[in-house]
């Protein structure tokens, strides 16, 4: 089967060229065709020459790695109607594997090395079961039974041959022949010619006729020997050189959105989902392929590409597909593994139009086509240079179109038709097969089980369905504009992006709602040592606030608040509050150099603090206020008149900033009172008991301290001390029975551990934030609270601490990242594609959040405000959206998935941080000339800063300065944990940072990582010279990786095969692709086999070297150690 373009489109589109068109196309034709049988005819190889070929060395290593063992079986179903002779339906299926070479063909492995070999018996399995007795309904659940387990059935690839047959006999003129055959010497092609070949032959033998089946001039051996011929010769060469220009910096992976994470290897299992477009659709398919001169093919790979680039949110895509792979006449008549798989790339950057994407996947198959001799196991070993069992080399995605199917068979008193049964397997991630049935097209996903659901699969035919007839209604938009969602699914979607309502109420002033729930004499706050009721809070923040309006402090001033946690702290934000003022935190933990920035960057009108934080501070341009309680006695304890308005602004947040600056974000009182409700009105347990863990810069703090307040529950706010002590924490939680606590899930899992079920008897409701909740977390919860209910919340500064909730139950699906949740009473969640269209369920996106909460936007960046909130164009009333930069998507049952940023900006230990930033602080430096702040992926999960510097000086006495900088003037999160000098910066070609190339492990070396090492062990000279002896490679270290000295698939498993005959002991083969490296083959070895039996085994291997010759050079080998690590 062609699966660029069936030779009838061929003919078609040539029958309309014009006459001069015509006769140039027939004369390239005859001079590419005089070409090919001159240079590449095909001929029988020389005797005793029997190379693989390229696709059979490639489907061999593969099952050496696949823990699935049907994966490249394939089964086909032949329903038989009329009388059947089952004796000459199995001469005639012995008769074409006597005349087929490659049927008989069997591969054995010589010490990693697969070795082809010919059977010269066609006997094979033919069973004959007899159903007759059965009724129907027990033949047809039989029937299905049998085929699936025929199908799944594994064959030995090195004893042959490698097909079998079932015949199900079900009444005297109705049979079902299951027929298997191993995927190293079939293809699709392979099947129709086999079904013509046994309808011939049977026909035949019927007759008492001889064999009407011409003799074979060639066997599937000579193509492989001719194609390897073929790709050593100067036209070889060009093929792999197009290919290499061609796929260039590819992509290694096409990462779409799957409901699991992808596994370290791949399972190989597989499903299938079908569907059909109707026959409209295909009439405006085919009609869109002849206005634009290109081929039906061509419009639905374009149409698939569309789908991909919706779904992975990538615009470098690339989709594999097959082709026959018979180019010469004769080969059209030999079954075997002839099939080639083409990469067809796109890139869609620049957002093209859907007739602009048909040109350009056009162009890309025409030049696929034309150097379709190149075999895609070259191509892999040649351009796949991460090497890896998780995911298929290339692409992980592939199209087929199906344009030559099997049709029913007609004998002279038989019927015969064909189909094909699941192996319940996948060799790629996901594959689209489109089938030429009239009246329209049936399309199946083949899909992998370990990384999607049924469902999903579902929804995403849907999606491509919607898609088709948008593109075919448009096909001059541009791809992201075209949906893939009809109106029925996005009024859904918008149903499931709107959180229950939440009624308006006056007036919206946050402190107005503090302590209105509580009698005045409950205790409001405490901390060691002090305490304030409700009643002495709101005098003191009264006093507080008559104050600071005498220093001039009214709606939309900003009043830094520097204060250590203690009651003395909440009074000043209430007090700020009622002044009318902005509040704006600051942790003493600060340096000050930080505090002077958002002082000054919030222009603030006076700084509240005390005498001793004050003294700590320098030189500060505004006024000081210091709480004295002389002062704060000569001031009225009545409430003050104020005129401070819900739209006036009630606090400033700063969070790192895109700019490389932070930036203070405006919450007005509206957005406060509107989040503070809707917390009241989503949590069923009203706050009794509030364990404040946050710091007071970090907008957590006023959530939890604005809520307890508001219910009139107590705050508990725990001494820096005791912050630092989980066990003094829970202890704390114990005797002030602590009801709700709010931190971030690495911190709860502190706490966790040291819970017991008496210091946490009094919790109720635990909320984690500000960083992903790993399942972990939530098992140790239910361990350890089963009483307490768990929620994870999500929310940016700019939409007052929340938008979204997620309750995690017991229960719930562990193969899915804990979610985010649903949008919080009065909130909207919007995930949006890049065109500003709203993603379907299932799509990455990114979230933008609309609801009472959005605040007033960024003080100071009138320019930064208007990029960042929008107007929202889905609910109207005119109201803005912020755009939060997170990369979600939303799950079929309405929840969000947090996916990670856009932007560079990350979560750092509940901190939302910005790199730049990091490194504006750093390139201030005099000594540094560049600074680049990366967080490399750990695998405990753990992120980390790593700065890079290029400076001048001596690298010790830089990483010092430099600290001792950062120190100054930057909060502790934002410090780097790693400083690392670099002679220079890696860059783009565009001149940008290349932060790939920061993330690997030698941007980090040094120059004595640089020299090559000696061998650690004894184990590892050894494998040294097994490396050397497979790759020809003279100088091996122990960190040299396997495939950058130029390995590749065969040989990785030549050298695991020699490997275990020489310790004796199993070593999976996975070891190499994980890690490649020499010390971690070596460490692998080890592992598995004990130190003491390798020291035997060693022994005994070294008693056999010379002394005065080789010693030597085994105890070099072992570099440092010394020779004890040989005896």
């Amino acid at each position: 089967m062609d699966m660029i373009e069936s030779r009838r489109e061929q003919q078609d589109k040539k029958a309309r060229l014009s006459p001069g068109k015509r006769e140039l196309l027939e004369l390239r034709l005859r001079g590419r065709a005089s070409l090919q049988m001159t240079q590449n005819d095909i001929a029988p190889r020389p005797p005793g020459d029997n190379p693989l070929s390229y696709g059979q060395e490639r489907i061999w290593f593969q099952c050496q790695v696949s823990p699935n063992p049907a994966l490249f079986n394939i089964a086909l179903l032949a329903r038989i109607g009329g009388a059947l002779d089952a004796g000459a339906l199995q001469s005639s299926l012995a008769e074409i594997i006597r005349r087929h070479e490659v049927l008989r063909s069997g591969f054995a492995s010589n010490c990693g090395v697969p070795r082809l070999f010919y059977s010269s018996d066609a006997d094979f399995s033919f069973e004959r079961i007899d159903l007759r007795s059965l009724d129907e309904e027990a033949q047809n659940s039989e029937v299905r039974a049998l085929s699936h387990a025929e199908a799944r059935k594994p064959f030995d690839l090195d004893a042959p041959p490698l097909m079998r047959a079932t015949l199900l006999i079900l009444g005297d003129e109705r049979h079902v022949l299951l027929l298997t055959i191993h995927h190293i010497i079939w293809d699709g092609w392979s099947s129709g010619l086999l079904i013509q070949e046994i309808a011939q032959l049977y026909e035949a033998a019927m007759k008492g006729a001889p064999n009407p089946l011409a003799p074979l001039s060639v066997q599937y051996g000579d193509f492989a020997y001719w194609h390897r011929r073929l790709m050593t010769s100067e036209a070889g060469r060009k093929q792999l050189d197009y290919w290499a220009n061609r796929l260039a910096g590819l992509p290694d992976l096409l990462a779409l959105p799957t409901d699991r994470p992808r596994a370290s290897k791949q399972a190989n299992r597989g499903s299938r989902y079908s569907w059909t477009l109707s026959q409209e659709a295909l009439a405006g398919l085919t009609e869109l392929a002849r206005r634009t001169n290109t081929t039906l093919f061509v419009v639905l790979v374009s149409a698939f590409k569309t789908l991909l680039y919706h779904y992975s949110g990538q615009t470098d895509i690339a989709v594999g597909t097959t082709i026959a792979y018979r180019t010469h006449p004769e080969l059209e008549r030999l079954v075997g593994f002839f099939a080639n798989a083409l990469v067809l790339r796109t890139t869609l950057d620049d957002n093209p139009s859907f007739e602009t994407l048909l040109a350009r996947v056009h162009e890309a198959a025409v030049g696929a086509q034309s150097n379709q001799d190149a075999p895609f196991e070259t191509l892999v070993e040649k351009l796949a240079t991460k090497r890896g069992l998780s995911h298929n080399p290339l692409f992980q995605v592939a199209f087929v179109h199906h344009n030559i199917p099997i049709e029913r068979l007609t004998l002279s008193n038989l019927t015969i038709d064909v189909e094909e049964v699941s192996t319940e397997s996948a060799i790629f991630d996901l594959v689209l097969h489109v089938f030429n049935e009239a009246p329209g097209l049936r399309l199946r996903f083949e899909f992998d089980v370990g990384l999607f659901d049924d469902a999903t699969i579902a929804a995403m035919a849907g999606h491509f369905t919607a898609l088709v007839q948008n593109m075919l209604e448009a096909p001059t938009l541009r791809i992201a504009a075209l949906s893939l969602s009809d109106s029925a699914e996005r009024s859904q979607i918008i149903a499931m992006s709107e959180g229950a309502s939440l009624q308006t109420v006056t007036p919206e002033l946050i402190h107005h709602w503090l302590g209105r729930n509580a009698r005045a004499d409950q205790l409001a706050v405490s901390t060691c040592g002090a305490a304030l009721t409700y009643g002495e809070l709101s005098a003191r923040s009264n006093r507080i606030a008559h104050w600071l309006q005498r220093l001039g402090v009214g709606p939309d001033v900003p009043v830094g608040v520097l204060l250590e946690p203690s009651v003395e702290l909440v009074a000043a934000i209430v007090g700020v509050s009622k002044a009318g003022g902005a509040f704006v935190p600051l942790d003493p933990a600060y340096p000050p150099g930080r505090i002077d920035y958002v002082l000054s960057d919030a222009k603030a009108g006076v700084l509240l603090t005390t005498q001793e934080l004050a003294s700590k501070l320098g030189d500060i341009s505004i006024p000081i206020a210091i709480l004295d309680q002389k002062v704060l006695d000569a001031m009225p304890d009545v409430p003050v008149v104020s005129s401070v308005a819900p739209e006036n602004i009630a606090y400033i947040i700063y969070t790192s900033g895109s700019t490389g600056r932070a930036k203070g974000v405006m919450a007005t009182h509206r957005n406060a009172v509107a989040s503070t409700r809707a917390r009241a009105g989503h949590y069923a347990e009203a706050v009794t008991g509030f364990l404040l863990l946050s710091s007071i810069s970090f907008d957590s703090s006023l959530a939890g301290l604005f809520w307890t307040l508001f219910q009139g529950g107590r705050l508990h706010i725990p001494s820096e001390t005791m912050r630092r002590d989980p066990g003094a924490l829970m202890r704390l939680v114990e005797r002030e029975s602590v009801s709700h606590l709010l931190c971030l899930p690495s911190f709860y899992s502190a706490l966790l551990q040291v819970t017991t079920s008496k210091s946490g008897a009094s919790l109720r409701c635990c909320i984690v934030a500000g960083e992903a909740c790993k399942r972990d977390v939530a098992d140790h919860h239910f361990a350890k609270l089963p009483h307490a209910a768990l929620f994870n919340e999500y929310g940016p500064t700019e939409c007052s601490v929340w938008s979204t909730v997620h309750e995690i139950a017991e229960d719930e699906n562990r193969s899915e990242p804990v979610s985010i949740g649903r949008p919080i009473p009065g909130a909207r969640t919007y995930v949006v594609g890049p065109d500003g269209e709203l993603s379907a369920a299932g799509l990455i996106g990114e979230l933008h959040i609309g609801g009472p909460g959005v605040t007033r936007g960024y003080l100071g960046r009138p320019e930064l405000t208007a990029e960042r909130f929008v107007p929202d164009p889905f609910g109207g009333g005119g109201e803005r959206l912020y755009r939060t930069g997170d990369r979600v998507k939303r799950r079929r049952d309405g929840g969000l998935e947090f996916l990670g940023r856009f932007d560079e900006q990350i979560k750092l230990r509940g901190y939302r941080v910005d790199p730049r930033e990091i490194e504006d602080v750093l390139s201030s430096h005099p000594s540094v000339s560049d600074a680049a702040v990366v967080v490399p992926a750990e695998k405990e999960g753990s992120a980390r800063l790593i700065a890079y510097v290029v400076a001048e000086g001596d690298s010790g006495e830089i990483e010092s300065a430099l600290r001792r900088h950062v120190a100054q003037n930057l909060p502790a999160f934002m410090a780097p944990e790693v400083i690392v000098a670099l002679p220079a910066m890696p860059r783009l070609p565009n001149g940008k940072v290349d932060r790939s190339a920061l993330l690997e492990p030698a941007a980090v070396a040094t120059e004595q990582d640089l020299e090559r090492e000696g061998h650690a062990s004894a184990i590892e000279f050894l494998l040294a010279d097994i490396w050397r002896a497979v790759l020809g490679v003279e100088e091996i270290g122990r960190n040299d990786n396997f495939f950058d000295l130029g390995g590749n698939s065969l040989s990785a498993i030549q050298v695991v095969a020699r490997a275990q005959q020489l310790f004796g002991k199993d070593i999976p083969i996975t070891t190499l692709f994980e890690g490649g490296t020499l010390g971690e083959l070596a460490g692998e070895i080890e592992g598995a086999a004990g130190a003491d039996a390798i020291n035997e085994k060693l022994s005994f291997l070294l008693a056999e070297i010379d002394p005065t010759a080789e010693l030597d050079a085994v105890v070099r080998g072992l570099g440092n150690e010394g020779p004890q690590h040989v005896w």
